[in-house]
């Protein structure tokens, strides 16, 4: 398991910056891998959905959940494709945090995402990757939609890797 990962969620709680999950909430977590952040949200009592492509890291996904005796739960070992489809497939009425950490996919999700999505996301966490000059114009353009949709933004540097850094949108 990456100790990296379980630091940044689990002892500098970087999700928890902006907003604490609480019990009920519903959460999608794009990016699962293992599962930390899911465990996490489902132990608050939230209503997990989690998203990876990768077959390896939904078995330790599942494992973990089962570890970790945990509930409500849905696993979907696909790649979130788009944020509209997410919505659509798991009949979602509204969600209270979205967690993306998908190395570089965040861009597309959101320039793709309706408005009609966008309006029933009350919070958002993403991991952001800058490895390159592209991954940078594509955050320009995501902040600047983020913005446009009436979320106010912040923004944490990631201490270890100056690659990547946490941004936080919060609608108002």
């Amino acid at each position: 398991m990456d100790v990296w990962v379980i630091k940044e969620i689990i002892l500098d709680r970087q999700y928890e910056r902006v907003k604490c999950i609480t019990k009920g909430e519903n959460v999608i977590d794009i990016g699962a891998a293992f599962g930390d952040f899911t465990v996490y949200a489902s132990k608050k009592g939230a209503k997990v959905i989690a998203y990876d492509p990768d077959k390896r890291r939904i078995d330790l996904l599942e494992k973990n959940i089962t570890l970790n005796k945990c509930q409500d739960i849905t696993v979907k070992a696909e790649a979130a494709e788009s944020l509209d489809r997410v919505f659509g497939d798991n009949k979602l009425k509204r969600c209270d945090f979205l967690k993306i950490d998908c190395e570089g996919c965040e861009y597309r999700l959101i320039e793709n995402a309706s408005r009609d999505t966008l309006t029933k996301i009350k919070h958002i966490a993403f991991e952001i990757h800058l490895f390159n000059k592209s991954m940078r114009m594509n955050y320009l353009s995501l902040k600047k939609k983020l913005i446009e949709n009436d979320y106010t933004l912040q923004e944490f540097p990631n201490q270890v890797h100056g690659h990547l850094k946490f941004l936080f949108a919060t609608r108002n």
